[in-house]
């Protein structure tokens, strides 16, 4: 059986002044060590998102990702003193990159985040600037640049009980016979893009079946200068009542592979896709089509990506 004692009374010990001044030292020491990094940290985040800057600290590739609120009313002064308290507290954390998002009703403080704050300027949007800067000495940058290419799509719409493609003349370029097409839209899918562009150009409706083939195109001008990428899909039409689009198309209309290919009208691309589609209507168009499947992303749970690739 245990006996329950109780614990002496309180000694009273005075402590000595040396004594009292280590231990001081060894709290300012913890405090420096694991407390003021943790305040300070916490303090910075709620007073940067209170005062316009919306920070996110997680990001893949170890950048930062900064957001500047639409709302948000700084001097540049004050805009260049937070922004460089911020990088130096990221150089310590070993970031390796910081991104900015600057709204366009703040274009005014772009010259100081490129001259004071050292970013680059990475590409533009509708509603925002967006700039970059990379933080580590030790390598190279390894920021990647903005997209380099354009997407164009045309639809190459058969009717197989007829043997004819569907063919147009733009109304504002010289006289020559082309499928219909244009440029995908944001985050559009090239099939979708086909199936839209032929609506809009010359009212018919028609679905993606297949892409056939496509073009790459450097130093474009009408792509400001970039690359191109061309796709072209194989189409099967729903509607055959012709309504072209009167402000972009001079003429549409039904025509016979045979008579398309032998058209002196007709572009090198828009020949060498009649010839393959000679080939496609005479043997099958398997030999032909590129097939696509949406799979899960491997970098989004919420999201797919399409494959494209021969079927076997």
């Amino acid at each position: 059986m245990t006996t329950y004692r109780p614990h002496p009374p309180h000694q009273a010990h005075v402590h000595s002044a040396s004594e009292l001044m280590a231990a001081g030292r060894s709290l300012l020491l913890y405090y420096q060590r694991l407390v003021s990094p943790l305040v300070r940290r916490h303090n910075s985040s709620i007073s940067s998102e209170a005062a316009g800057l919306k920070v996110s600290l997680v990001d893949p590739f170890n950048a930062v990702r900064v957001r500047l609120a639409e709302t948000a009313h700084w001097t540049i002064e004050e805009f260049k003193e937070k922004m460089s308290f911020h990088i130096d507290q990221w150089i310590s954390e070993k970031r390796s990159a910081v991104w900015l998002h600057v709204p366009l009703v703040h274009c005014s403080l772009l010259n100081v985040a490129v001259l004071d704050c050292r970013f680059n300027i990475h590409h533009s949007l509708s509603n925002e600037i967006v700039l970059s800067r990379w933080l580590r000495q030790d390598t190279v940058n390894k920021i990647p640049p903005f997209a380099s290419h354009q997407v164009g799509v045309c639809g190459v719409v058969y009717r197989e009980d007829t043997s004819e493609i569907l063919v147009t003349q733009d109304k504002y370029k010289p006289a020559r016979w082309k499928f219909p097409g244009g440029i995908s839209e944001f985050a559009e899918d090239i099939t979708d893009t086909a199936e839209r562009e032929v609506l809009e150009e010359t009212g018919i409706m028609a679905k993606t079946q297949s892409i056939i083939a496509f073009r790459q195109h450097h130093h474009l001008s009408i792509a400001f200068g970039q690359s191109d990428l061309y796709f072209i899909c194989r189409m099967k039409p729903f509607t055959y009542t012709i309504r072209p689009c009167t402000s972009e198309i001079l003429k549409c209309q039904w025509m016979g592979i045979r008579e398309l290919q032998a058209s002196p009208l007709a572009t090198i691309l828009t020949n060498r896709i009649a010839v393959m589609m000679l080939r496609g209507a005479k043997n099958g168009f398997r030999e032909l089509d590129i097939k696509w499947e949406d799979l899960p992303s491997p970098a989004d749970s919420n999201q797919t990506y399409r494959l494209f690739g021969k079927r076997t």
